[in-house]
């Protein structure tokens, strides 16, 4: 009985790889496409973002130039949600 370990055999000569083993050229391309669509979607998103963030700190800037402004809104610290009126007793 020959084993197919033995010595006197070579090494087994490697099965053929069906042409379906691999996806087609085609798949890759979707793929990479539909990556460049995600990856376009999201730099959309963040530039969105960021141009809301630029105009939240510029209206915060604006606030904090007007003192007015700032002493009326402590007039309606009353309307600060149940747990930071607590934190803020806290913090006193």
């Amino acid at each position: 009985m020959h084993n197919r370990f033995s010595s006197e055999h070579s090494a087994p000569e490697p099965l053929p790889v069906p042409d379906a083993a691999f996806p087609a050229a085609r798949y890759f391309q979707v793929h990479f496409e539909y990556l460049q669509q995600q990856f376009q979607q999201t730099l959309s998103a963040l530039e969105a973002l960021q141009y809301q963030v630029h105009q939240l700190e510029r209206r915060l800037a604006q606030e904090n130039a007007n003192p007015a402004r700032i002493k009326n809104s402590a007039a309606h610290a009353d309307y600060l949600p149940k747990p930071a009126k607590r934190l803020k007793k806290e913090a006193r």
